[in-house]
């Protein structure tokens, strides 16, 4: 028998071991300062004018200034006047036509004793509207806006840095093993 080579390899591991970069950034907020003075505002209105006019109101319940309590006085004796000369007349012509009746006097005096009919009403509510008007007066706005003062002032940028690392190593080293086989030999004869 021919004798054989046995070849052995095994092969070569490499090991690869990493360190990640590292990078701190750091940086504190601008220091800021804002300043703005209020606005200034002006209005300048005059007051308008609101006129109620109750006169008439105040007449129906007889509260009138002197000078109109005169007038109306006048006004109501004048009235009372011609009422009195038109019953008188009416009362003559009644005298004149009724001559021949004996009774015409007493009639008539008995008519004329008579209280006269009043009217009477409960008013809570004037008779006459109330007469209110209102002129608006004019209103001037001047607004003045102050500009913001800003001061601002950034912070510098920090940074920090680690420095990644790549290690190579041998993790198993290649080998080959050759060995010669078959070289004894058993005989029997």
């Amino acid at each position: 028998m021919v004798p054989q080579l046995e070849i052995h390899q095994v092969s070569g591991l490499i090991a690869i071991h990493q360190t990640i970069a590292k990078i701190h950034i750091q940086q504190l907020p601008a220091n800021m300062t804002i300043h703005q003075q209020p606005a200034t505002m002006r209005i300048h209105a005059s007051e308008g004018q609101l006129a109620i006019d109750q006169s008439e109101q105040f007449a129906e319940e007889g509260l009138m200034s002197s000078g109109q309590l005169e007038k109306q006085a006048a006004q109501d004796g004048h009235n009372a006047a011609l009422a009195y000369i038109a019953k008188t007349a009416a009362d003559g012509d009644q005298l004149k036509s009724d001559f021949k009746n004996k009774n015409a006097i007493a009639d008539m005096a008995a008519k004329n004793s008579q209280p006269p009919v009043h009217d009477f009403n409960v008013g809570l509510i004037p008779n006459t509207p109330i007469h209110i008007s209102y002129k608006s007066a004019p209103v001037q706005i001047d607004v003045q806006a102050n500009n913001p003062q800003i001061h601002a002032s950034p912070n510098p940028v920090r940074f920090h840095t680690e420095l990644g690392k790549v290690r190579i190593s041998m993790a198993r080293y290649p080998s080959i093993t050759i060995q010669v086989a078959g070289t004894q030999f058993d005989s029997k004869i």
